[in-house]
C-alpha cells in the first residue's frame, strides 16, 4: 500500500502522536486482535500506542482515499477529536420523512453510513473528519482547487442546493438512484452542499442533532484551509476544540420491534411510557455524539461552539466569527 508511506510522510502534520505503533494490513489474522475479517475499519488502543486498521483487499485496498479515510479516524481518537456516537440513524431507525432514500443508504449497498445519510452529530463529524484527514493528506493546504474522492456510492440530489449543484440528475429506467464511485468532490469554500438542510430536513420530525458527513467534511477543510493565517484553524486546535468539550451525551427512543428483538423504527422525544404500553415497543438509549450547541434536553452545558467561544471569543473574536460562520456555511451547526 504505498499510500501508507505518503500518510506517515505527514505524520507531523496530521498530528499522530510521538511513539505510536501502526499496524496497517490486508491480513485480518496479523492486525486484529478481534475475532473479526478485514473491511475497512481502524481500532486505536491508546494506553498501549497502538493503532490497528484493517482493508479488505478485494473491496478496499486500491482505493487511497478510503484508506487515508480509516488512518483519519486514528488521527482523532489518539487525540481526543471528533468521534463517532451512533451509526444507526443512517439504517432506518430515524429515517428523514418524505424524501425517499436520499438521507439513508439503502440503495448504498445498505452500508450503516455513506457520503448523503443522515446521522447522528457524533457520528457525522467522526466520518466526516477522517474524510478530512484523507483530503488533507492528497491535496496542499493553500491550493485553489482540491477535490475528495468518495469512495462509496452517492445519492442523486433533488435540486441545485442553492445553485451549488447542477440541477437533479435524471433517474432513467429503470431508475438509478446514485452515481457510482469513485465521486469526486470540490473541497472549495464555494462548495457547501448542505445536504442535511436541503435533502433531510434536519429539525422536521423534532430531533435536532442530525448531521451528514460531506457537511462535515466541508466545515473542516475550509476552516483549515480558508480564513487566512490569522483566522485559519491549525489541526491541533480542530482536535483540541473537541477534546476539552464532555462527552457522554445520550438520548432516549422509544423503538419498535423487529422480529429478532432489535430496534426497528423510532420515534424522537417520544414518552417513556409509551414503551411501556406495548410489548412491541422498546425504550432504546443511543449516543449522540459532542453537540454543536449546549442544550438542557441532553444535560449539555458546553457545546462546540460553546467551547469555540470561551477560548477564542476575547483574544481573537474575528478566530471566532470565522468559526461560527464556516460552520453556518456549511450547516453543521445544529
Amino acid at each position: 500500500m504505498p499510500v501508507v508511506g505518503q500518510i506517515l510522510s505527514l505524520a507531523n502534520t496530521l498530528n499522530l502522536p510521538d511513539g505510536t505503533d501502526v499496524w496497517m494490513s490486508t491480513n485480518p489474522e496479523i492486525v486484529s486482535p478481534h475475532n473479526r475479517g478485514c473491511g475497512s475499519w481502524a481500532v486505536t488502543y491508546e494506553t498501549e500506542g497502538k493503532a490497528h486498521v484493517c482493508i479488505d483487499p478485494d473491496a478496499w485496498v486500491d482505493d487511497k482515499f478510503n484508506i487515508a479515510h480509516e488512518f483519519g479516524h486514528v488521527i482523532s481518537e489518539m487525540n481526543g477529536g471528533p468521534h463517532h456516537g451512533c451509526d444507526w440513524g443512517s439504517e432506518g431507525l430515524f429515517r428523514a420523512t418524505g424524501v425517499g432514500h436520499r438521507c439513508d443508504c439503502d440503495y448504498v449497498n445498505g452500508y450503516s453510513h455513506c457520503p448523503t445519510s443522515r446521522e447522528f452529530t457524533g457520528s457525522a463529524q467522526n466520518e466526516g473528519f477522517a474524510h478530512f484527514i484523507s483530503a488533507a493528506t492528497f491535496n496542499y493546504r493553500n491550493t485553489s482547487t482540491s477535490a475528495f474522492v468518495f469512495y462509496k456510492d452517492v445519492m442523486k440530489w433533488s435540486g441545485t442546493h442553492g445553485g451549488i449543484l447542477p440541477g437533479a440528475p435524471p433517474l432513467g429506467w429503470p431508475p438509478v438512484y446514485t452515481f457510482d464511485h469513485p465521486f469526486a468532490v470540490d473541497l472549495s469554500e464555494a462548495s457547501n452542499v448542505k445536504w442535511t438542510d436541503y435533502e433531510c430536513d434536519p429539525s422536521g420530525d423534532d430531533f435536532e442533532h442530525y448531521g451528514n458527513e460531506w457537511d462535515w467534511l466541508l466545515f473542516f477543510w475550509n476552516l483549515y484551509t480558508e480564513g487566512g493565517d490569522t483566522n485559519r484553524f491549525e489541526l491541533s486546535e480542530i482536535i483540541n476544540m473537541w477534546d476539552w468539550v464532555s462527552d457522554g451525551n445520550v438520548a432516549d427512543f422509544c423503538c419498535t420491534v423487529d422480529a429478532s428483538g432489535n430496534p426497528s423504527v423510532c420515534a424522537p422525544r417520544q414518552k417513556p411510557y409509551v414503551c411501556a404500553k406495548s410489548p412491541n415497543f422498546l425504550p432504546v438509549q443511543f449516543e449522540v455524539g459532542k453537540l454543536w450547541e449546549a442544550d438542557s434536553e441532553f444535560d449539555v452545558t458546553e457545546g462546540v461552539r460553546n467551547q469555540a467561544y470561551s477560548t477564542y471569543h476575547a483574544t481573537n473574536p474575528d478566530k471566532y466569527e470565522y468559526f461560527f460562520n464556516t460552520a453556518d456555511d456549511a450547516r453543521v451547526n445544529y
